[in-house]
Order: C-alpha cells, then structure tokens, then sequence
C-alpha cells in the first residue's frame, strides 16, 4: 500500500486537487467492511493508510486533500453514523480532510433537509465534505407524460443537491457522474432505458 500511495501521490499529487485514500470501505451497518486490505493490515487498516497518504501529501503535494468517500451515507442512518465516527476520529488525527458522499438518487427522490442536515454534522466537526458521483434515474420506458414529468423533476432535483452544497460552509464541490448510461456504474444493460 505504501508503495502505491507514494506512487500516485509524488507523480500526479502536485496537480490534484484531492484524492480518495479509501473509497467505499464502510457495510450497511458504518461498520468497515471485511476487505482484503482489512484481513492483510488489521481492523484499522484505514488509519494506516491516510497515515501513509499524509506523509506523502506533506512531502509531495501538501496542497492536495485527502478524502474518504462512500455511498448510502447520504441520509441519517448506521453507515452514516459510522462514516461520521471513522472520519471524526481521523480528522482529530489531522489525517483527514474531507468526506465524500456519492449520492446515487432516483429522480424525485432526494432527501432533501435529512441530506443537508448530514453534511451538516461532518462540517461541524471541522470536516470539508464533497458530492463526488451524484447521478440521478428516471425510467425511460414509462408513459411519454410521466417521462416528461421525471426529467423535468429531475433539474429541479440537481437544482437542489447545488442549493445544498451551496448552503453548507464547508461543502467544496459538487461532480458528475455518468453523463450517459454507457458511463454509468448501473449500465445500460441492467437497466435499459434508463436516463442519468
């Protein structure tokens, strides 16, 4: 692990402006996750890693953030609660800077004040917190009216996730994720007919 984080980090940390260190690492439960990295290292395994990312942020590219991200966390529920234990205690490490949230939605249905309201206790903290996948589904195979209605929920529904970020001091961006169901992680083969 300590070779591939020096790695990225001393090659392309100087023109990033963050990196994921650990990406969905957390169950349902805000448990970690039995990994591979978990049975080599150790339960905490993901401390040592944002120890390792640290020092060669600090050496190579100390501008660059360093993340934690992860999916399902978006709404107030045990993997959130365990996301917000796990980064609080690595940001009172400074070995933290910023949470991820992927929020993977379905049109019209964004959690709106349970979603800010989340992002709000990480900021608390001290934490910086990022909308890092967010994609939005509407069935294509519906009725042309009801199509016309979940498109036109789905702008207002990107309206709000930006209104979000906006709002909460300490959300640092917002980015885009499958701009066409071929880019997708759901694929248009799973779900066909599917718009993002």
């Amino acid at each position: 692990m300590s070779m591939i984080l020096e790695f990225v980090i001393k090659n392309y940390g100087r023109n990033a402006i963050a990196m994921d260190v650990c990406n969905e690492i957390l169950d349902k439960n805000g448990n970690p996750d039995n990994l591979p990295w978990k049975r080599i290292m150790g339960n905490k395994w993901y401390e040592d890693a944002f120890r390792m990312a640290k020092q060669f942020r600090d050496q190579y590219a100390p501008q660059m953030l360093l993340f934690l991200n992860d999916f399902g966390a978006e709404y107030m529920n045990p993997k959130a609660d365990g996301l917000l234990a796990i980064a609080t205690s690595l940001y009172k490490q400074k070995l933290l800077d910023a949470v991820g949230f992927q929020c993977h939605f379905a049109a019209s249905h964004i959690p709106r004040h349970v979603f800010q309201k989340n992002l709000e206790r990480f900021t608390a903290v001290g934490l910086k917190v990022a909308i890092t996948e967010i994609d939005m589904r509407i069935q294509m195979n519906e009725q042309p009216k009801a199509v016309q209605k979940d498109l036109a929920a789905k702008t207002g529904d990107y309206e709000v996730i930006y209104g979000i970020c906006r709002r909460v001091k300490g959300c640092v961006s917002v980015t885009a994720w499958g701009v066409t169901p071929s880019d997708s992680w759901i694929g248009h083969v799973e779900y066909p007919g599917m718009v993002y």
